[in-house]
């Protein structure tokens, strides 16, 4: 979803243009050259420039496709990790394992609490069980604590701060009726090479995928409409663009229909707040939070102690210091 990156450095200053560029391209980042720039106003050569421009410095990553992983039979899982700080050695191979490990989804790194969260793809409980208790007996010697957690329900998820909007909630679209399919082992590896590069053509595509630019074409119409494929977007370092990444895990006392609700209404228009997310586990919320600095964060998690001081329990913070990994397409979902 993003790129931390443990080093300070100096933000890369955007204009509006860019801005909106890398809007549209959170939302669509297969939208032609020629779509961008109608949208952008500025000429299809200057657009072009921009958008290498991005890249070559850094901001801009990956595109891919956002994919619905239950529609393809998994299910999401959250692990939080303490370790034992003089157990260095083990502690690069436990970070290696989890990046090798096909499952995996995302591998953060924390500066407090807890030191490593690692989201990654499961079919059930037991397939999660196990691979926990695989990654325990590996590195019994080296984790200190762990915290289990099954990913339930997104309340929200988007991807760049709410200010580079320019008409608030612009982004929230209505959900499609979705059409039955079941995909096969050509489209996972269609899906595979989408995760790679969203931008290529059919016809590129159809250099790497045995089928013809027309077959391929038709198939990700049926990836999109079937809801497997929610949407294209793109992969960007934050902390290029000044910002700074924290999670916010809580237990909540009583979070039935009505304190869901108004969670709902006070996160989707939020200007810190990314993504939140529904748990079973030790929290029952984990908020995504990416700001300028620790001034907005402290705002952020004070209005929501504020909002619902009647229902919260007990919670925990942390600021992340690094992403080791992000796939968006596991290898597992290949085997």
């Amino acid at each position: 979803m993003f790129r931390i990156n443990e080093e300070s450095m100096k933000p890369v200053k955007l204009d509006v243009k860019d801005k909106k560029l890398l809007v549209l391209l959170s939302e669509n980042s297969r939208m032609t050259i020629n779509d961008l720039a109608k949208k952008v106003q500025l000429k299809r050569d200057t657009v072009a420039y921009r958008l290498k421009r991005l890249e070559k410095l850094g901001i801009v990553l990956r595109y891919y496709p956002q994919i619905d992983f239950e529609r393809l039979g998994y299910h999401q899982f959250h692990v939080f990790y303490v370790l034992d700080e003089s157990k260095k050695e083990k502690k690069k191979e436990f970070v290696d394992y989890l990046e090798r490990y096909p499952g995996t989804l995302n591998l953060i790194e924390y500066s407090d609490r807890w030191d490593y969260e690692w989201t990654f793809l499961a079919k059930n409980i037991e397939e999660f069980d196990d691979a926990v208790n695989d990654v325990h007996s590996k590195f019994y010697e080296a984790i200190k604590e762990r915290a289990k957690i099954l990913h339930v329900d997104t309340f929200y998820s988007i991807l760049l701060p709410y200010d580079f909007y320019e008409v608030k909630n612009k982004h929230v679209t209505e959900p499609k009726k979705k059409i039955a399919y079941d995909p096969d082992k050509k489209d996972m590896r269609l899906l595979n090479v989408l995760s790679k590069n969203a931008r290529l053509s059919t016809y590129e595509i159809a250099k790497t995928v045995p089928l013809s630019p027309d077959a391929i074409r038709l198939r990700i119409k049926k990836l999109e409409d079937s809801g497997i494929i929610r949407k294209y977007t793109v992969m960007l370092n934050l902390s290029l663009l000044g910002y700074h990444w924290f999670t916010f895990a809580k237990q909540m006392r009583n979070f039935d229909k009505v304190h869901e609700a108004k969670f709902r209404e006070i996160v989707e228009p939020h200007p810190y707040i990314i993504r939140a997310v529904k748990t079973i586990g030790p929290w029952d919320l984990l908020v995504y939070i990416i700001a300028a600095n620790t001034k907005n964060f402290h705002k952020t998690i004070k209005e929501l102690k504020q909002e619902f001081a009647d229902v919260i329990g007990p919670y925990d913070t942390f600021v992340a210091y690094e992403e080791h990994m992000f796939n968006p397409f596991p290898d597992i979902l290949l085997q």
